[in-house]
């Protein structure tokens, strides 16, 4: 079983998420709701890991919600 890989290109106002090896791609604000959105559709698919980009300080935010719901980030 391949692993479903996520990654995440991390900008001020939203975060583009793209789901290997499905190929889906979707993007969500950077805010707590968007947060929320992404983290229960981790969860949902099952993610095995997560690669963030690192931008200036504003991937922190993402990478505090991720651990703190349980999915694994890189």
């Amino acid at each position: 079983m391949e692993k479903i890989t996520v990654g995440i290109d991390v900008s001020k106002d939203r975060l583009d998420v793209a789901v290997r090896p499905s190929g889906e791609v979707s993007d969500v604000p950077r805010n707590s709701a968007g947060l929320e959105k992404l983290c229960a559709r981790l969860h949902a698919i099952g993610v095995d890991v997560v690669v963030l980009e690192t931008t200036g300080g504003y991937e922190t935010v993402a990478t505090a919600a991720l651990a703190a719901a349980g999915l694994p980030d890189r």
